[in-house]
């Protein structure tokens, strides 16, 4: 019930948005037809930015499903100490990271080592020691910044939508 209460909710306000939107536009048009067409082009062009930013973070979803996978399948290899489901589960990080230069070095060494592992939970161990371990890092260096970056706006700026507007954007980026 509450699912169907908020999904109307914002249908409704997008409804109203729409309308007022189109009302103005169209007023705008009759009662200046340059202004009408450059209020016309600008809401073109934001509707076009917004819909890149949600195929972007559709994409977005779909890379978390992946690792989503990933992460279920090593769970899997470990349960059942499956050495074969642990080289699928690594060929699939490898494959995951291939595009990006910064596990190169982290990929090659995996590579060079993992066929002297034997043992599906010291494979995965080498994975994530070679490949993710730099990247978790990175992540959390990226993390600890926008976390003082938040603190910092919030102990500076006693307004309350600016702590959320600086959280935002770190999220943003």
């Amino acid at each position: 019930l509450a699912r169907w209460f908020w999904g109307l909710l914002v249908s409704l306000i997008s409804f109203l948005i729409g309308a007022a939107a189109w009302d103005f536009m169209i007023g705008l048009l009759d009662r200046s037809p340059v202004l009408g067409l450059i209020a016309v082009v600008l809401t073109g062009l934001f509707c076009g930015v917004l819909l890149l930013i949600t195929f972007r973070e559709m994409a977005a979803f779909g890379r978390l499903r992946r690792v989503d996978r990933i992460q279920t399948g090593a769970t899997d290899a470990l349960i059942d100490r499956n050495l074969t489901r642990a080289r699928e589960v690594t060929a699939q990080i490898t494959a995951l990271y291939c595009g990006r230069d910064d596990t190169r070095w982290g990929r090659q060494a995996f590579a060079d080592k993992q066929g002297d592992v034997l043992d599906a939970d010291a494979l995965l161990g080498l994975a994530e020691n070679t490949i993710l371990a730099p990247l978790d890092a990175r992540a959390r260096l990226e993390v600890e910044a926008a976390a003082r970056q938040v603190a910092t706006v919030t102990a500076i700026v006693p307004l309350a939508l600016a702590d959320v507007f600086t959280a935002l954007t770190a999220n943003m980026r």
